[in-house]
């Protein structure tokens, strides 16, 4: 009876430092060798003494991962599903981010990405971007729809481009062929001169 309470002490303890999940419960007493009945007794305690639910858990997951970590929802969803965390909670939850909230990280990080590109414009950025954003979980869409109203050439890069490809290629290539090397090396990153 002593060794339950200790554990069900060391587990609050396990708790206190950051909210955590019913899997993450599980698995922190599995790795202490603990037998699945004590496992479960303790889980069942934890829930009655209202300091595991999942449904509390899986809200304020959300509202961190969107506020401090900018995820998008399609990430926030895979990692929750990681966590063996019932399926109907989470789109229950889901349902309730912020669509605005959503827009407004996403456009401040798609702003931020522009300003801090410093080699490539056009199609090739805007495929840089997309793929970034939807790795960090947001939709194609909304990607897409804020990124066309965005200016994404770049005469500045292009002519810093110009003049190092120049430099690099002008002791190897002349004339015309020289120019055709650096063209096609600038339309690889997406670099065209603007009229």
């Amino acid at each position: 009876e002593n060794e339950k309470y200790l554990i069900y002490d060391n587990t609050l303890k396990y708790i206190n430092t950051k909210m955590r999940c019913e899997s993450e419960i599980y698995n922190y007493l599995s790795k202490k060798e603990i037998d699945d009945i004590t496992i479960q007794n303790v889980i069942t305690k934890l829930k009655q003494d209202g300091f595991l639910n999942d449904k509390l858990y899986v809200k304020s997951y959300i509202s961190d991962k969107v506020r401090l970590n900018k995820y998008g929802p399609n990430k926030i969803k895979d990692e929750l599903l990681k966590l063996k965390i019932d399926k109907n909670i989470i789109e229950d939850e889901m349902i309730n981010i912020d669509n605005e909230e959503i827009i407004n990280n996403l456009t401040v990080i798609i702003d931020k990405k522009i300003k801090n590109n410093k080699s490539y414009a056009g199609d090739v950025l805007k495929q840089k971007i997309l793929n970034d954003l939807l790795n960090a979980g947001y939709n194609r869409d909304d990607i897409l729809q804020i990124l066309d109203k965005r200016d994404l050439s770049n005469d500045e890069i292009y002519d810093k481009e110009y003049k190092k490809l120049y430099n690099k290629y002008s002791k190897k290539y002349s004339d015309s062929e020289l120019e055709y090397v650096i063209k096609q090396k600038l339309y690889q990153k997406g670099l065209k001169k603007m009229q």
